[in-house]
């Protein structure tokens, strides 16, 4: 039987009303069944919601997407303290309530949200209260409650992965101890204490699930914590990153003692099975610990920032122990990627002696943004004429003597080779100096003996565009390109000053030829542009010999353009 709007629609009593009493309690359905999708598809398209908003737009659109997006919303949670007030159209931030901070620390605590949470930072400028009670012994009840309250959330978390501590405030016993109870932890960020404050000095406990740890603003007249335990029997760690604060390098200060951090692992005859080091703003004598506490063997990839300056008086007499060739003996040869800003012979006869490098990144100090431009000598390759134009130091930063015209390119002259002669098959990312001005027979020597690149960032001679096209036939993988033009060149404001369309304009017209074809990024000086299909050109009086097609060349954000690596590592920061 079979029934529609309440009337029979066959069987002997075709036609009849069904009495109202039944059909409203009749187990057959008077619509068609309605259609939802699977579980696992809504969850497969929550994924790929990035933007934090749309995430929580969806949680509040039905009871379903709540419960699916809520994991998602709370995967990443960052809370950030402000030193003061904040007003949003004219009513302070968190008015009727606390802080964004102290609420969503609340949140934490009372809500069943904690157990969604994989990554965790916290940071920004939290005001400590009665710290005079330091100098008399005592945590003051400020910072202990702070502690207590992060704590009471940490342990409310199973999933934890990654935790960052970026708050003035220093981490208290508590949170280290909490910290060890994580089963799933990877991955710690500390931020140390930049105030000469008397603190109480932790040592840490091991993490025996720890992958990476990563440690900043060190000073030793500031009470910065113990790692020494945690490195000797957090046996899983594979990465370790440094980072000293800047003041002793700039005040010649000599209270850095490597000793104090890897000293347990020395004792102890234990070498870390790092894959992964970063070491910045370092000044102290070498020792000869570093291959005492790391098994170089392993070591796949170094970033070394600002550790050595042979030509800074200020620094030169503990710099030169780094670079002397009794303490460059133990190279490890299996690394794959090297970065920094320090140029010298000797290094480059140290990466000599690397084999299989994939990835080398120059980077330069003496930016004029927060994040650097590439650095370097000056210009040459094995062959070909070069143009040189001397460094010109960043004001945040005193001068120091240039290396003369014959030192730069002889410098230049030794990577290049080295680069070419011993790492050119393996080669897939090369960073070079913005000051070395690489000319056609350079270009093409280097591009042959690398035919396996897919970033590159160089400085051309006379900034000659023709030198580019000849390159691209010999690079068949290149898909992101960086012009590198030097913060002295006077086509560095030429180019800052010049609007966005004009260089999407010459650039759609450019790439069109044939050997642009892969290309999907490229770079000029600190602007970045990505690089799309082939497209109609809808200019009006398009420029002679056009031939109606152009590539489509969008600009973008230098945050955006992080992703590929010529772009995100040219940076004088570990990351």
């Amino acid at each position: 039987m079979a029934q529609n709007g309440g009337l029979v629609r066959d069987g002997p009593y075709q036609g009849r009303q069904i009495p109202t009493s039944l059909l409203h309690t009749s187990p057959v359905a008077l619509h068609r069944e309605r259609r939802e999708l699977p579980l696992d598809l809504i969850q497969r398209i929550i994924s790929y919601i990035e933007d934090v908003g749309d995430i929580a737009r969806v949680t509040r659109s039905s009871r379903l997407f709540y419960y699916m997006a809520l994991p998602r919303l709370y995967e990443s949670v960052t809370l950030k303290s402000y030193p003061e007030l904040r007003y949003i159209d004219g009513q302070v931030e968190g008015y009727g309530g606390g802080s964004p901070f102290s609420m969503g620390l609340n949140g934490l605590v009372t809500r069943n949200v904690a157990a969604y949470v994989r990554k965790w930072s916290v940071q920004g400028e939290w005001r400590e209260r009665d710290v005079e009670e330091f100098s008399k012994g005592r945590i003051p009840d400020n910072s202990m409650m702070l502690n207590i309250a992060i704590r009471a959330a940490m342990d409310r978390m199973a999933i934890l992965e990654s935790f960052s501590w970026g708050l003035n405030a220093k981490p208290m016993p508590t949170i280290y101890q909490g910290l060890a109870g994580r089963s799933t932890l990877r991955s710690l960020t500390i931020k140390s204490p930049t105030q000469r404050l008397i603190r109480p000095t932790c040592l840490v406990p091991p993490i025996p699930s720890l992958k990476s740890l990563k440690v900043t603003d060190i000073d030793p007249l500031c009470y910065p914590d113990d790692f020494s335990l945690l490195l000797l029997q957090s046996k899983n760690l594979e990465e370790l990153n440094l980072h000293w604060s800047p003041r002793m390098r700039e005040q010649g200060e000599p209270s850095i003692n490597l000793h104090s951090i890897f000293g347990k692992c020395i004792a102890a005859g234990y070498r870390m099975p790092l894959k992964r080091v970063g070491i910045q703003n370092l000044y102290a004598i070498n020792h000869g610990e570093l291959p005492h506490c790391i098994q170089h063997e392993k070591l796949e990839r170094i970033s070394f920032i600002n550790n050595v300056d042979s030509s800074n008086p200020k620094t030169i007499f503990f710099d030169r122990t780094w670079i002397h060739p009794n303490n460059m003996k133990d190279v490890p040869k299996n690394l794959k990627m090297m970065r920094g800003e320090a140029l010298s012979r000797e290094h480059a006869e140290m990466v000599s002696r690397i084999k299989g490098l994939e990835e080398f990144y120059v980077i330069n100090k003496k930016g004029a943004s927060r994040k650097a431009t590439p650095n370097g000598g000056s210009s040459a390759g094995n062959s070909g004429p070069t143009v040189v134009s001397p460094a010109t130091p960043g004001n945040s930063e005193p001068p120091t003597p240039s290396l003369s015209h014959e030192e730069c390119v002889g410098v230049a002259s030794d990577y290049l080779g080295v680069l070419s002669r011993d790492h050119g098959p393996s080669l897939r990312i090369l960073l070079l100096s913005d000051q070395w001005h690489l000319g056609e027979t350079a270009v093409t020597n280097l591009m042959r003996s690398c035919p396996n690149l897919e970033q590159i960032g160089l400085a051309l001679e006379d900034n000659n565009i023709d030198i580019l096209r000849k390159m691209m036939p010999l690079a068949p993988k290149l898909y992101a390109i960086r012009l590198l033009i030097s913060l002295s060149e006077s086509l560095w404001e030429k180019i800052v000053n010049i609007e966005d369309d004009l260089h999407v304009l010459a650039m759609s017209h450019e790439l069109w030829r044939d050997v642009y074809k892969n290309i999907r990024w490229v770079g000029m000086g600190r602007k970045a542009y990505k690089v799309g299909g082939i497209i109609r050109d809808e200019d009006k009086n398009p420029p002679r010999g056009s031939s109606g097609f152009v590539r489509s060349v969008k600009p973008t954000s230098w945050e955006e353009a992080s992703c590929i690596e010529i772009f995100g590592l040219d940076c004088m920061e570990l990351v």
